[in-house]
């Protein structure tokens, strides 16, 4: 479950593993973003490890079963969807193209980037401490980080050398988002369930608590995913009915 939005209390629960790495994608480099910006030695040093843990998630020998794959069904999803009556068939077809050419361009240009990402002197040591098999030449921390002058620079890099993915991560998570079928619910003690006709192979589900102190809970099954919610402090079942906004798309 990933907080889209903490201050409006928006909440999203991915549809299959390739989406949940999107997710988390995006946040690993909101946390760099942050940690460029912010000058806490603590969070950079966290921001780094997280980084580095990720890292693997994205290896070029996975962008077949991963983000290519998932591109390559929004491609045919827009094909379809310029066909239907009323749609913006010249806009469509454009950012179908542009994803078409991203899916065959990045196995070419992202293994040289990823190279240079795990070849960073600092994120090598990250990837070596985390290694349970390898004692790392060097362990950093904080105080590498508050000691470092340019710290920032770092940070711009691993950005920069992320921009392949990251691109077409945030591509199609806008077009996720501006797809999501959204319904007012009052959601009682008993949830609510969306049901599938076939189980999604892609897709997401999002919930919207407007200014209640409930967190969602999502229990995928078989024909659908059961969405409740839970009090924030004591993580009980809500007892009252609550209004929420509960979205979804499937591919």
């Amino acid at each position: 479950m990933a907080p889209g939005d903490a201050a409006e209390h928006v909440y999203e629960f991915p549809l299959s593993g390739t989406m949940a790495g999107l997710l988390e994608l995006e946040a690993v480099v909101r946390t760099l973003e942050d940690a460029r910006r912010w000058e806490v030695a603590a969070f950079r040093h966290m921001a780094a490890a997280r980084l580095a843990g990720y890292l693997g998630e994205i290896a070029p020998e996975g962008l077949e079963t991963g983000l290519i794959l998932e591109t390559r069904r929004w491609t045919e999803y827009l094909r379809d969807l310029a066909a239907r009556p009323g749609a913006d068939t010249d806009k469509v077809e454009r950012l179908r193209s542009g994803l078409d050419r991203f899916a065959d361009r990045l196995p070419r240009d992202w293994p040289g980037y990823f190279q240079a990402l795990e070849e960073d002197p600092w994120m090598a040591a990250y990837r070596a401490s985390l290694r349970p098999d390898t004692e790392p030449d060097i362990r950093l921390g904080a105080e590498a980080w508050a000691a470092s002058p340019d710290a920032a620079d770092r940070f711009d890099r691993w950005l920069e050398l992320l921009d392949p993915v990251r691109t077409g991560g945030e591509t199609i998570l806008r077009l996720l988002r501006d797809s999501l079928q959204r319904e007012e619910l009052r959601l009682g003690p008993e949830g609510h369930t969306l049901e599938w006709e076939h189980p999604p192979v892609s897709g997401l589900v999002e919930v919207r608590v407007p200014g209640a102190p409930f967190l969602p809970s999502f229990e995928p099954g078989p024909t659908g995913v059961r969405v409740g919610l839970h009090t924030a402090d004591r993580l009980v079942p809500a007892s009252e009915p609550t209004e929420v906004v509960l979205g979804w798309f499937t591919l």
